[in-house]
């Protein structure tokens, strides 16, 4: 993992590792701070975020807490723009989508939407 981290680093020419933003993530989700929040998000996904959180009540799916499950990061991949992590959080997996914005790796809500949904260790009823 740590080869992918800094193959995914060394591509794209950033300073920090890409499998730690879901980390940064958990503790600006953990402390509700909007601009903290904010600050890992690309400029086009923040305005998005804010709305959903001015408006969401505390119990809502779009309530801003931190995951209730560790996060680990399974594989990292290098776009031409951008890294791809597998994030797993206890049997779920999902995709998020990274890019360089203003010198730091930023999370794109838009472009992780697009990826592949959450995979499901049972089914569905």
């Amino acid at each position: 993992m740590a080869a992918r981290c800094a193959l995914a680093v060394g591509c794209l020419g950033c300073q920090e590792d890409p499998a730690t933003f879901p980390a940064r993530m958990e503790a600006a989700l953990a402390s509700g701070d909007g601009d903290s929040i904010g600050a890992l998000l690309t400029a086009a996904t923040r305005p998005i975020v804010r709305a959903a959180m001015a408006t969401a009540p505390a119990a809502s799916p779009l309530a801003t807490r931190a995951p209730q499950q560790p996060t680990e990061v399974v594989a990292v991949r290098a776009g031409t723009a951008s890294v791809v992590l597998d994030v797993r959080a206890g049997r779920e997996t999902r995709q998020w989508v990274l890019v360089r914005e203003e010198g730091a790796w930023r999370l794109d809500l838009m472009a992780t939407s697009s990826q592949r949904p959450w995979e499901r260790a049972a089914t569905l009823p």
